[in-house]
């Protein structure tokens, strides 16, 4: 995989956002929600693999908040490669 390769990754093995989701506002969400049901995700999310295998969102957590609560079964990433354990 070269270092800017985008691929499809499940939902399910990307670990949900944590962090509260600031300065997102309603209008925001809603605009968002709107884009991507519409045209899907046109900016690739970046991830880090774990040690387990799943994948933490490094860039893109409210792409990943939004087209999960939309049903999105498989989202655009590029894998970084900095090293995280947890």
């Amino acid at each position: 995989m070269s270092k800017s390769e985008v691929i499809m990754i499940p939902v399910d093995k990307i670990n949900d956002v944590r962090l509260p989701l600031v300065h997102f506002s309603n209008w925001s969400k809603k605009r968002l929600k709107k884009s991507i049901a519409k045209e899907g995700i046109r900016n690739p999310l970046t991830v880090i693999q774990m040690t387990d295998g799943r994948y933490h969102v490094e860039h893109g957590k409210h792409r990943f908040y939004v087209a999960k609560k939309l049903g999105v079964k498989k989202i655009p990433c590029v894998v970084s490669k900095r090293y995280r354990r947890f």
